[in-house]
């Protein structure tokens, strides 16, 4: 008893070579009836409709993959202009800004249709990626400043013991570098 359509096309089960021939004659564009035949003439049996599905989906999933490689292109090109924007910063405010343009478009009858809920969840989910970024780049400061601290001593200790003089001039100096590095991470 057939219990409906497929749940994946036909092709995919053909052997990879024949898949890939497949895939690229749709590419460029031969006909449908092409298609069958040479599928035909591997051994396998496929239908006219079945290619033209197949070719649908396909299609449609190279046009997504073109978009979302422009979409990305775009948001690359943006944080170039801000190379001490972290990436996922980046990505935070771009949707942050997406969305405040789309909630400024509503109209009434758009927020009579809006679930509210579903609204605020979403807020709610971009809020806690935003609050889980700032959390994690104060642990990675803290880290960072443990690290610093932990050569520093280890380094200067035997410092200390041989140079005293010299000891006092990198400590001040590496000090000066420390307060620039916490004072440009702020920025």
């Amino acid at each position: 008893m057939k219990t409906g359509n497929r749940s994946h096309p036909k092709i995919n089960d053909f052997p990879e070579e024949v898949r890939n021939t497949v895939d690229e004659m749709i590419k460029a564009n031969f006909k449908y009836r092409e298609i069958v035949e040479y599928v035909q003439n591997v051994g396998f049996e496929i239908s006219y409709s079945s290619i033209q599905r197949y070719a649908s989906r396909l299609n449609q999933s190279i046009q997504s993959l073109r978009l979302a490689q422009e979409n990305f292109k775009a948001i690359s090109r943006e944080l170039d202009k801000y190379p001490n924007l972290d990436t996922t910063e980046g990505i935070i405010k771009i949707l942050s800004n997406i969305i405040l343009d789309g909630v400024l478009k509503f109209d009434e009858n758009d927020l009579q249709s809006t679930d509210p809920l579903k609204l605020m969840k979403q807020a709610t989910e971009l809020i806690r990626v935003a609050a889980y970024k700032k959390n994690l780049d104060l642990k990675n400061k803290d880290i960072s400043e443990a690290g610093f601290d932990a050569v520093k001593d280890k380094f200067f200790t035997g410092l200390a013991h041989d140079d005293p003089t010299l000891y006092k001039q990198l400590s001040d100096y590496l000090e000066s570098k420390k307060s620039e590095i916490t004072e440009a991470g702020q920025e």
